[in-house]
């Protein structure tokens, strides 16, 4: 009874509090520069199977902006967010963010200082209580290169839910100094790093204090111009306790050598496209490009690649605003990041409202290449996401200490013989004693590379690799790729080519795969208007260990151009053969895609796309937009696109905006939206969204 009074006198606050802001920015924005910001007010009405969603989305934004002197600025900010769903007039949904923050920034020629503040409280449906998460920074830093450059800064952050705090509590604060000693061909670099970490959601307290030092050293154009030599050396030292706060069984984070991210809504097969900021450890920030899994999205496959085969139990993928429970998940395993197998979930898909992210737990699996597929729908919309983290299960661990030394040098020796001959060696070492589930690793590779330039339209490159990676604890591995290509360029108009390139691996010694393929590719243009690309690769993968052969052969062709000053006109083909050995059905996927982009008049323009896919389902897709400025304010757009596969699954849907700017920052818009999943197994979703935006 009390905590629901206190919800309500909270909820009275925030109410008074918004309007306030609302006054300040009706009263005070006119008059002064230093204020800015936007209100962006949108309701909405969505029809799932019959069932009505009605919804309404606001969103208020102010900044103050203020010199204090010349030096001295001082920003103050003030967001407030909040979603309501209403199903058949009964109360469904809702979530609600509020976040004031307070920074001062001092610029001086020596030297730089920002400290700043921010409360973000966010509530939902499915939450009782609030998150809570405060955070504060105070960064220093030296601008004067004539001197090593300094630097000092501090992090604290706490996440608490204010009903039951001591099951949601995250503590997390971190001391960071840095050194800096630039010159024209040596830089030194130093940072140590101490963080503490109390983790209840996890049930792990860390202590953690890193040591990283980097010496680098370039010369350039030496004997004549002739030679560039490159040198970096780096040694890190750190110590981590770990301290179980309940339970014997700890989720470790694993290292990610890139996220992956892909459209595609047949899983099974089919490469991800790297996505740095999957992985780029900021768990708040939206990757570029965004990634939304909110409202009716689907075959949005977002996965890491994690650099080499290892044990996985769990995936973690971060948003960048609390998100819905709806959506169904699968999850896929794959060693080559092109044939993928379902994993089966040991428990539903939970969203942890307390970290912001979808916890995705299975048993245990080895592989190199994970990720989630989203179906079904959000009933959160416009959710991005920020940040995907793979874990790996420790089990009978009440406290731990890490002690870890690592050591890495590269180099690279690059010499000029002739105008026309350049050859260059660069090579790495590496040891790191991190303990972990493989003990002490060591890694040596070294690289050899020739460039012939034979005449100006023959060039030779021709390419020798080895590495060396050696476990105290599991397989030795060994890896010799050998690489030569061949570029020939006839005319500007015109470009070509081909190779062949040859990787054998080992592991305890043992031949374990080769991978061999070969390749060419063709393009030019034909007329000033008209662009050409042919080529094709064969590879075949020899698996020793596993006594499975993978063939893959690929055929593409390409014909875009300006038929006309008012249209565009492109073609695609590829053929795709995929077979092996033993028992590996042979499957052959062609694609045959026609795209135009017609400019009707300088007001009106139209694109489409249409894709035929014949495969084990064949599918033909078709996709059209129309474009109209209809007024110097005034635009609308609409889109069609259908989805229809050989077994009777289809899918359609239909879009259209329209937008009128009220100013150069302000606008009303429409936006109407028609999917039809109901011949493939899913919904039929019609949503409508009126919406307002004034920006100051």
């Amino acid at each position: 009874m009390i905590s629901g009074l206190h919800q309500a006198q909270r909820a009275s606050r925030d109410r008074w509090g918004l309007f306030v802001i609302l006054v300040v920015i009706v009263a005070a924005a006119p008059a002064s520069a230093n204020l800015g910001g936007y209100i962006d007010l949108s309701g909405n009405r969505t029809d799932i199977d019959g069932l009505r969603r009605e919804s309404f989305r606001q969103e208020y934004d102010l900044q103050f902006n203020h010199v204090l002197t010349p030096y001295v600025r001082f920003r103050a900010s003030a967001r407030y967010y909040k979603f309501d769903q209403d199903v058949d007039l009964a109360l469904s949904v809702f979530q609600e963010e509020f976040q004031p923050q307070l920074e001062l920034i001092w610029r001086h020629p020596v030297f730089n200082f920002t400290t700043s503040a921010y409360r973000r409280r966010a509530k939902a449906s499915a939450l009782t209580g609030n998150i809570t998460t405060d955070s504060f920074l105070a960064a220093f830093k030296t601008n004067d290169e004539r001197y090593p450059l300094l630097g000092l800064r501090y992090d604290w952050q706490h996440v608490f839910d204010n009903i039951s705090g001591f099951e949601r509590e995250v503590h997390d604060e971190r001391l960071q100094f840095t050194a800096e000693y630039l010159r024209t061909t040596n830089d030194l670099y130093y940072t140590f790093n101490n963080r503490i970490n109390e983790n209840v959601v996890s049930n792990v307290e860390s202590t953690r204090r890193d040591h990283r030092f980097r010496w680098r050293h370039a010369q350039n154009r030496l004997a004549d111009g002739n030679l560039d030599l490159n040198f970096n050396y780096n040694f890190s030292y750190g110590e981590q306790y770990d301290r179980l706060l309940a339970g014997d069984s700890i989720l470790e984070r694993i290292p990610i050598r890139v996220g992956l991210y892909a459209l595609d809504n047949s899983p099974d097969l089919g490469t991800l496209d790297p996505v740095p900021g999957l992985s780029d450890g900021n768990l708040t920030a939206p990757t570029i490009p965004p990634i939304d899994i909110g409202g009716a999205t689907i075959g949005r496959n977002i996965g890491a690649d994690l650099s080499f085969e290892r044990p996985v139990t769990a995936l973690y993928l971060y948003t960048d605003r609390l998100s819905g429970i709806q959506p169904t998940w699968r999850f896929f395993v794959s060693t080559d990041n092109l044939n993928w197998t379902p994993w089966t979930l040991s428990a539903p898909v939970e969203f942890n409202a307390a970290l912001s992210r979808y916890e995705f737990a299975f048993p245990q699996v080895t592989t190199r290449f994970v990720k989630v597929v989203k179906d079904g729908i959000n009933e959160i919309l416009d959710v991005l996401v920020t940040e995907v983290e793979v874990l790996q299960l420790i089990e009978n661990v009440n406290e731990q200490a890490r002690i870890g030394r690592a050591h890495y040098a590269d180099g690279r020796v690059g010499y000029r013989l002739t105008e026309r001959l350049k050859a260059s060696v660069d090579g790495s070492l590496g040891y790191d004693s991190g303990g972990g589930p493989t003990g002490d690793r060591s890694n040596i590779d070294y690289t050899a590379r020739g460039v012939w330039d034979m005449s100006g339209a023959f060039t030779h490159q021709l390419q020798w690799s080895q590495s060396f990676t050696d476990l105290e604890v599991g397989d030795d591995q060994r890896s010799d790729i050998a690489t030569y290509t061949l570029l020939y360029e006839p005319r500007e108009t015109i470009s070509s080519s081909m190779g062949a390139s040859a990787r054998r691996s080992f592991f305890e010694g043992l031949k374990d795969a080769d991978n061999r393929n070969a390749f060419i590719d063709i393009s030019g243009r034909l007329v000033p208007r008209l662009n050409l690309s042919v080529g094709g690769s064969l590879s075949r993968l020899e698996n020793y260990l596993t006594r499975l052969t993978n063939d893959v052969g690929t055929l593409r062709g390409s014909l875009d151009g300006t038929v006309a000053p008012w249209l565009d006109l492109g073609f695609g083909y590829t053929y795709q053969d995929y077979s092996g050995e033993p028992n590996v059905e042979r499957r052959i996927r062609r694609t045959a895609d026609l795209s135009f982009n017609w400019r009707l008049s300088r007001t009106i323009f139209a694109r489409g796309r249409i894709t035929r896919i014949v495969d084990v389902v064949s599918t033909l897709r078709q996709d059209y937009l129309l474009s109209w400025n209809m007024l110097p304010r005034l635009s609308v757009t609409g889109q069609v696109f259908f989805n229809r596969e050989d077994q009777g699954r289809r899918s359609e849907r239909f879009t259209g905006n329209a937008t009128y700017e009220l100013g150069s920052n302000s606008m009303i818009y429409f936006r109407w939206n028609q999917h039809d999943l109901t011949q493939a197994g899913g919904n039929f979703t019609e949503t409508l969204q009126l919406g307002f935006r004034l920006g100051f």
